[in-house]
């Protein structure tokens, strides 16, 4: 018997683009104009008008009806599952496309082993769902392609101990400024979160210069304004190197920053 840990060979880093194949007769009968498909998945495409959405004209909103034929072996929670539908929305309908899943009425339940996801074209939201805050709006917004934008950009590292909260512009700098004070960094609960969801700053709740000012270029290429400070940056470069901008910058930006920060 081997020893150790088995790999998962179908963890998500182990994805891979989907290849057209040619469309199964059977699934052909039922009006599927395309096939994909990988390890993971079969998935077939389908075009429906909706009844009941419309599009900005005020024309029915046409709808691609994704069908998900899951390989058996795959294994995992619902969030391990929520990410490859996102995966598989992103990459044959757009990322600024959405999907809905049906929890059917009784007399409409049947026992096929698929999932199934109706998605809007690529831009078009659905009219319902939680409407995120403008901070939230703002970042998300950046990760496009013409944005060389990586999840630890729009990321920050709070701190937390029984008396404070510090928010540090990574993992690195938190670690770097407790290892230089008295503080053990493992007596604290230690977090990465998102800026949108990072404490606004108050008697209790600071920020590192470097995190101000990671927060107020990020957000000032988000809306394309410079909130009065001069933050010039190549939209093609990746962000990360905007926290290398004058950290002394951050003082004067305070007010400025709860004032974005409380717009969400």
């Amino acid at each position: 018997m081997t020893k150790g840990k088995v790999k998962n060979k179908f963890g998500i880093a182990k994805w891979r683009t989907m290849t057209p194949v040619a469309v199964p007769f059977e699934a052909d009968t039922m009006n599927v104009v395309a096939c994909f498909q990988n390890k993971f998945v079969t998935v077939f495409i389908k075009e429906i008008i909706s009844p009941v959405f419309k599009d900005n004209n005020g024309q029915p909103l046409r709808l691609a009806h994704l069908m998900l034929q899951w390989n058996p072996l795959l294994r995992g929670n619902d969030d391990y599952f929520y990410k490859l539908k996102m995966m598989i929305k992103d990459e044959l309908c757009g990322e600024q496309s959405e999907f809905v899943e049906l929890g059917v009425a009784r007399w409409r339940e049947v026992n096929f082993k698929q999932t199934h996801l109706w998605v809007t074209p690529n831009g078009t939201p659905f009219p319902l769902g939680i409407v995120p805050t403008d901070a939230e709006q703002k970042l998300s917004s950046l990760k496009v392609d013409k944005f060389d934008i990586k999840d630890s950009d729009l990321q920050v590292c709070v701190v937390t101990t029984d008396n404070f909260v510090e928010v540090f512009v990574d993992s690195d700098e938190a670690e770097a400024l407790y290892a230089a004070s008295e503080h053990d960094i493992k007596d604290s609960k230690v977090e990465v979160i998102s800026l949108s969801e990072a404490p606004i700053e108050s008697g209790n709740v600071a920020w590192t210069d470097k995190a101000k000012a990671k927060l107020v270029k990020i957000l000032s290429l988000a809306d394309k304004q410079e909130h009065g400070i001069d933050l010039s940056i190549d939209d093609q470069q990746s962000v990360e190197s905007s926290v290398l901008i004058d950290p002394n910058v951050a003082d004067d930006i305070d007010s400025k920053l709860r004032i974005i920060l409380s717009d969400g």
